[in-house]
Parts: structure tokens; sequence; C-alpha cells
């Protein structure tokens, strides 16, 4: 799976006098989606890394700069992830017992003979899960025979390119294990070869250095400029707030008392990174401001600078800020009724004022710092495009009676209810802010694009039976009533479909 899971450490990492029981066998590389918190603690600890008081075992951004260096004083290329050559240099310097759970030449799958993979010869059996070059052209050579996959060309192989294999397999009549290698890899090299007309579909044969098709196909096939790491950016619309996975409630490490980021696997971005079948830095934290791009987030323990996750190797980014900015959640809860002014004489004035102030003050809060963030990002992510998206609305466009707010009175008594002047408000505040982050999107250049997800909710908002949206959580822990208004799995999955189509066709932003 393709995607930064933040998890704490599943146990202390393997110390000295320890007994020693059957390690499990290493990842090829590790890296910011790994979930194998000892090894990841074993790297950090191997580097003297500065977590920032966040516990070992999560590959943040910190992790990554700190591989990046030691990897460049190594003389091997600085791409930030411990693969086997790095493991092997890192095994020297780690604690005793980190060795096993570290990459090593011996971790890595063996190429299978020339006989069980003929056209593939120079690359091991491909399966989902792995990371390797071979896994670029076979991306490559599955776009060649169905354009309509789409495959980012990078060389990890997900979800999106098992289906794009099991496809081929059925197709052509083959065991469909999702697989290749062998029978698979040949007629795949034979059958890219006639669909890019540089051959005529039969098998070419071995080269004197025994290699068949497989190695001719990439000495021969140009360069595909492919997306490699995406970064998912943003405040709690974008961590996932509010859409915690069925049954649990969020990554590790993102719903402690000292970190309230709630980063969920339902996110919208998280979503997208699976799609894309591309690596995601999933950073997105609950809380944040557009400040807290370039600095470490206060009251999110290990919540490091958001920008650390944007990089020369990132290719896609989204993000989502500018409503804590506009102090948003304020509004919303005071709008609920969750919290009177005792000067006033109605919770509907608290509303009004709220809603009228905030929107006053969009343009100066919202536009500078997002100027000054897309500005930054384009420059660390040259090749990056920018999906900025923004946010959905609440009610329906003419509401025509009372919305129930979630806030209840006493037992027996009737909730609180939006009235229809503080709902047609509050849609017009997130209008407001959309226009706003759209006309600074818009003027950063054409690599941004904004992603308007105002209607994602529509039929499915505030006042609907079936809402995609939470409403108000009281009385409730800090952790649960921060949910309130926020997207539920569905409405997330409306905003990722946005986010996609945006990615595939971008005259549909």
């Amino acid at each position: 799976m393709a995607l930064l899971v933040v998890a704490g450490i599943a146990g202390s990492p393997v110390g000295v006098g320890e007994a020693q029981v059957a390690p499990p066998i290493p990842a090829e590389s590790i890296g910011p989606e790994s979930t194998d918190a000892d090894a990841v603690a074993c790297i950090q600890r191997a580097l003297d890394v500065d977590t920032g008081g966040a516990p070992l075992g999560t590959y943040g951004a910190r992790t990554t700069a700190a591989v990046r260096a030691f990897q460049e004083a190594s003389g091997l290329p600085p791409i930030g992830r411990v693969g086997p050559a790095t493991g092997a240099l890192l095994a020297d310097r780690a604690p005793v017992g980190c060795a096993d759970l570290l990459p090593s030449e011996s971790s890595v799958v063996a190429a299978p003979s020339a006989e069980e993979s003929r056209s593939y010869s120079d690359c091991p059996l491909l399966i989902e899960g792995m990371r390797h070059e071979c896994v670029r052209r076979l991306q490559n050579d599955l776009n060649a025979v169905e354009p309509s996959h789409a495959l980012p060309g990078t060389d990890f192989f997900g979800p999106a390119t098992r289906t794009a294999v099991l496809d081929f397999q059925g197709q052509n009549r083959l065991a469909a294990d999702g697989n290749v290698g062998g029978e698979v890899a040949d007629l795949l090299a034979r059958q890219a070869a006639s669909a890019r007309g540089s051959g005529s579909g039969s098998e070419a044969a071995p080269s004197q250095t025994g290699q068949g098709a497989g190695a001719a196909e990439t000495a021969e096939m140009p360069e595909t400029p492919a997306p490699t790491r995406y970064a998912a950016l943003g405040d709690s619309f974008a961590s996932g707030e509010g859409a915690p996975e069925a049954g649990r409630t969020y990554l590790p490490g993102t719903n402690e008392n000292d970190n309230l980021c709630h980063r969920s696997d339902n996110a919208y971005g998280v979503e997208v990174g699976r799609a894309l079948d591309m690596p995601t830095d999933f950073v997105a934290c609950s809380g944040a401001v557009l400040n807290d791009y370039d600095a470490s987030q206060q009251g999110r323990a290990g919540q490091e600078a958001q920008r650390g996750a944007v990089g020369p190797d990132t290719k896609l980014v989204t993000m989502t800020f500018g409503g804590n900015d506009i102090a948003f959640s304020k509004i919303a809860t005071d709008c609920a009724g969750a919290k009177l002014d005792p000067r006033r004489d109605t919770w509907a004035a608290n509303c009004a004022d709220a809603v009228d102030e905030a929107t006053k003050s969009v343009a100066g809060r919202i536009s500078g710092p997002y100027e000054q963030l897309l500005a930054d990002v384009q420059k660390r992510a040259p090749e990056a495009r920018i999906l900025v998206v923004g946010y959905p609305r609440m009610f329906p466009d003419a509401p025509d009676e009372q919305c129930a707010t979630g806030v209840l009175r006493a037992p027996g008594i009737p909730g609180i209810s939006f009235q229809i002047k503080e709902m047609t408000r509050i849609n017009t505040l997130v209008s407001t802010l959309n226009q706003q982050i759209r006309q600074t999107a818009e003027a950063a250049g054409p690599r941004v694009s904004f992603v308007n997800v105002e209607r994602a909710l529509e039929g499915h908002d505030a006042c609907s039976s079936d809402r995609w949206i939470n409403l108000a959580n009281y009385p409730a822990s800090t952790s649960v009533k921060n949910e309130s208004f926020h997207p539920t799995v569905a409405g997330q999955a409306a905003m990722r479909d946005r986010v996609l189509a945006c990615v595939r066709e971008p005259g549909s932003c």
C-alpha cells in the first residue's frame, strides 16, 4: 500500500541481551510508508535522528532528511529510503540486534532464471508491494498494451498495477495470480513491443549475452517522465478528521492527548495515493493553519513542518489549508449553539457576528500566506503538479427548513437547530473562502490548479437523512468533539473523486 502510515513502536527495538527469535524478513527497502516500527527505530538510532520529541518508529521528514544526508556522505544516491546498500552500511553502526531488521542483499527477492522469465531476464519475480526498477518497465508495458490503465510509471508495484496485471492475464487466458514473471513477462513484452510499433509480436531472438526481448526492450524504450512521490498536506479536512476507519480510531500516534492530528486511512489524500499507485507522504494534521506548512505545529507533538514532505522527487502535491486561519471550526460551533456569549440575547446573534467577521477577514488572512506557501512548494518540487483543494459546503443552496446541529439542550428536550439565515451565511462564508483560495492558486502559475469540492456533499449535506458530514458531537471529549462538521468516510471519498478527476483530466479542475 503506497502511503505513509504513521505508526508507534510495536515493541522496543531489539537490544543487548534480549532473546533472539526468528526475525522478520526485512523489506526490500524502508521508507515513509513502512509500518515496521522496530526497523525504523533502528535506522533512527543508527543515525541519531532528532525526532522532535516524537516516539521512535515513525519514518517522518526528519528521518528522511537524515537518511539522505547519510547517503550523500556515503556516495550513495540520496533517495531518502533505506535499501540493501544503505542498510549494509547502517548495520555496522546500528544497535545490537538491528542488523537482521535492515534491508540487505539477501532480503531482495532473487531474479528467476532466464527459462522462468525470458523477457524480463534481468528482473526478479514482480509482485505487489515490492519496489524495483523493473516495475517501471512493467507499468510502461501495461500502458502500451492498454493505455486506459494510465499507470504512473514508478518503481512501486501497488494495487492498481496488480489490477492491470490481472486484467492482462485474464485477457490472455493465463493463470491470474497478479504476479509477473515467466510466460506472463514474455508475452507482455512482445505485446508491448507490437503495440509501440517496434516489433512484429513474435519472440525476439536472444542476444549474444543470453538476454532476451526484455533487455532489448529496456534499451530501446524511451524514458517516461513519471510521478515518483506524492505529498498530501493540509488541515483536518485533508487529514480525515471525522472519517476514521470503521471499528478503529485514527492512525497510530495521531489520536493522543499531545497529538490530535487525527490522520485517517480514509482521508482523500490516502485514497488518491492508492488510486494512483504512488508512495504517499501523508502529513496533513487537524488544526493546521497556513503557517504550519513551514513550522512545527503547536500542540501536536512530533508534527514537524509539513514542507518537509515536499522535495525534488515529489511529483504531485495536494493541500487543503485556510479554514483554521479564519477560525471556521469556532464559527461552526458558535452557530450550533455550543458556546453562548452572555452579552448577547441569543446564540443566533453569535453566529451572525462570527460569520460576518470571518467573511471580512478572508482576503487578508489567506492571500499572502497562501502565495508564499505555493511559491515554496514550487521551488522545493520543481516538477510537481500542485492541486489546491477547497472546502465543501455544509448545507443545501436554498435550505427551506431548520436543520439539526447535533447539540442537545437537555434530555427529552428537542435539540438546537440551524436557522435558514445561519445556513445561508455559512454557505456564503465557504464560497468566499473558496473563491479567495482559487484566485491565489490560479495566480501561482501553470503547475497549480484549484480543485473545486464546494458541491461535493450535494444531496448528502448536514440537512440530509444520508449525511456525508458529521454533526456536532456534544458533550464529548475533545478528541471526539473535533470531528464536528467534518466529512465522513463517504464525504472524503467524494472529495477524492474530485481530486482524481483533476489529476486525470486537468480540464475538469
